[in-house]
């Protein structure tokens, strides 16, 4: 949040603000602490102010009463206090616990073209304005992001995902980012796929991509489902980082007899749960993804936490996010 080009900010279950990126005192120019509490709305400009405080408020006390947890989308005017405007497209969304409970709000705002055909009058449709968000975002992400349809086949990817690997688009469009994945990862990470996308879970996983010369590298790949506004599913939307420095720093011959030694000592259904916590899913997603009850994902997580040594539920969590795949 601290170093995103994007306009982030984070309110509580009321809707007051608690805490705004660099981003956002850069675009305003004022600091954090003007903002906070109802703050922000003064540096809405004049025109857009009343029907974006009345919309997000509306929106705040509907999800309060749990009628909608579908985001918030709209499209506004962000004050500079030299008296200049941006126009901004904000999307917000829920933060809930494991429970339900809701804690508050998170939120982005990219900067949207000044021509571009979108309402400002209006809460904004949410397929249109999704589109126009998500495209926005990979423009400007500092990770590399694809689209892939329903077939598994790629049909987009943003420039910095080009510059990262040294492919050219034509080359990787289709089934050609195949090619682009170790011979050594390919098998692992297709079965990989194939079970997120049978059990409905985020792909998360480590492999090595080669550029045109040859040299391979490491990357994590997180992918998510794409749906439209009746809940059917269209696509998939991934990111992927190059973490070969990490690897690096952390000797990664070291890190796989660790993981290895470590994965050995664990039941196939107690690392069904570790890959299904490393995908960030909470103890009721995992109970249905692997047909038991939660009650019993519990007593596996107890189990796992006894076996590998660990006292704390953070560090059962740092281990599931960390573990080596190439060890899998």
């Amino acid at each position: 949040m601290a170093e995103s080009p994007a306009v982030m900010h984070r309110t509580d279950s009321t809707g007051a603000l608690v805490e705004v990126n660099k981003r956002w005192c850069e675009v305003t120019g004022r600091s954090a602490a003007e903002a906070m509490g109802a703050g922000w709305k003064s540096m809405i400009h004049p025109d857009d102010r009343e029907a974006l405080v009345e919309a997000s408020e509306r929106y705040v006390s509907e999800a309060n009463r749990g009628f909608r947890k579908d985001g918030f989308c709209f499209e506004y005017r962000l004050m500079h206090k030299d008296g200049t405007s941006v126009r901004m497209c904000a999307r917000c969304a829920e933060e809930r616990s494991e429970d339900g409970i809701l804690h508050g709000f998170c939120g982005a705002s990219v900067e949207v073209p000044e021509g571009s055909a979108t309402s400002t009058t209006t809460l904004p449709q949410h397929t249109a304005v999704d589109d126009e968000w998500l495209n926005s975002i990979m423009k400007f992400a500092p990770v590399g992001m694809y689209r892939i349809d329903l077939s598994g086949s790629c049909v987009w990817v943003c420039a910095k995902w080009l510059k990262m690997t040294g492919w050219a688009f034509e080359d990787v469009i289709g089934d050609g980012w195949k090619r682009m994945i170790h011979p050594d990862d390919l098998i692992r990470t297709t079965k990989e796929w194939e079970n997120a996308v049978k059990s409905s879970i985020p792909f998360v996983s480590e492999y090595r991509y080669l550029k045109p010369d040859g040299t391979a590298f490491w990357v994590y790949s997180r992918v998510a489902e794409q749906r439209d506004e009746r809940g059917a599913l269209t696509g998939y939307v991934g990111v992927v980082v190059d973490i070969s420095q990490l690897r690096q720093k952390d000797g990664s011959k070291k890190m796989s007899e660790r993981a290895l030694t470590k994965i050995k000592a664990l039941s196939k259904r107690e690392n069904d749960v570790v890959r299904l916590l490393r995908a960030g899913l909470p103890n009721k997603q995992i109970a249905s993804c692997l047909g038991l009850s939660v009650r019993t994902v519990e007593a596996h997580r107890l189990r796992i936490m006894r076996k590998l040594g660990f006292r704390t539920l953070a560090e059962l969590l740092q281990y599931a996010m960390q573990r080596d795949t190439r060890a899998e």
